[in-house]
């Protein structure tokens, strides 16, 4: 059975496994080309991955009422926590009025808790579908991977070289990763992001009319379903993934990032009985917009 959470920002998403592993990510959209697809192949799928030396218990949560995950590694010495995260969050403009901001970047911040933590850093990109080779380049002091016509910009305050031949790395201070569009990144500008992004997702979450019984679920439920919607049309896809099956040895292995009408529409539904109206208003726009275009 795969165990993953989930993290996105309404554009594209990331599934991370238990141990910090991020297994899947389609770029720059949800229909994208794959850039890390270890969640359909282990050995040839890619992946970004935190590995820390030694044996350590680890533990993963949401951040309550947010999509930022948390994966907590502890051992008798030392401790650390990594926050991942896409960056979505509201900005005051000159007009004083609030304005949405979806930077199309994964952000990962890793925290000494306690002790003297070591770790490895394997940053393995196979754009899509592990049929490209990766071309990664150190530019600007950052990496680029490009693919396709298509490239994506890896930026950390840990040494390049550290990264590219997975050397060990003592986590003596926070250190922070950022895989995306931009290039321009900070560790003091990740935490802001993180603030802002914790911030944007509990003010969602206090939109949502939730009856106290099994609230936590339904609150989790719902921001699942929001991060599988896309946020430049209105549209919702049915899944993240693709070629996952549905069970074993069936052929049911279907691309689920469509916007499927009837998946969608009960979706959408599920979010109007408990308080949001944008998200049904948005996927109605969608499908009219289509059938007009078609007519």
């Amino acid at each position: 059975m795969l165990d993953y959470g989930i993290i996105g920002n309404c554009v594209t998403c990331a599934l991370i496994k238990k141990n910090a592993s991020i297994d899947w990510m389609c770029f720059p959209t949800f229909s994208s080309l794959s850039i890390f697809a270890k969640l359909l192949d282990e050995n040839k799928g890619g992946s970004l991955e935190i590995k820390p030396i030694g044996n350590y218990e680890i533990i993963q949560r949401y951040l309550p009422n947010t999509a930022i995950l948390e994966t907590t590694f502890s051992s008798a010495k030392n401790v650390f926590v990594v926050y991942d995260f896409f960056p979505r969050y509201k900005k005051l403009t000159k007009k004083k009025y609030e304005k949405l901001i979806k930077l199309n970047n994964l952000i990962r911040i890793i925290k000494p808790l306690k002790g003297k933590p070591k770790i490895r850093i394997k940053y393995c990109p196979k754009p899509n579908y592990a049929l490209e080779e990766s071309n990664l380049v150190e530019k600007n002091e950052t990496i680029v991977c490009s693919f396709l016509g298509q490239k994506i910009v890896f930026n950390s305050n840990i040494s390049y070289d550290d990264i590219i031949h997975s050397k060990e790395i003592l986590l003596d201070k926070a250190k922070y990763l950022a895989l995306g569009e931009e290039n321009d990144f900070s560790l003091r500008r990740c935490y802001k992001l993180l603030q802002a992004t914790k911030k944007y997702w509990q003010e969602w979450c206090k939109t949502l009319v939730v009856p106290k019984k099994n609230k936590e679920v339904i609150v989790r439920s719902a921001i699942t379903l929001k991060l599988l919607t896309y946020s430049r049309t209105g549209a919702v896809i049915a899944a993240a993934t693709t070629s996952v099956p549905e069970e074993i040895g069936t052929d049911r292995t279907f691309d689920y990032r469509y916007c499927w009408v009837r998946d969608a529409a009960l979706c959408v539904d599920a979010l109007k009985k408990i308080g949001r109206n944008y998200e049904p208003k948005k996927l109605m726009e969608f499908i009219i917009t289509l059938a007009l275009k078609n007519d």
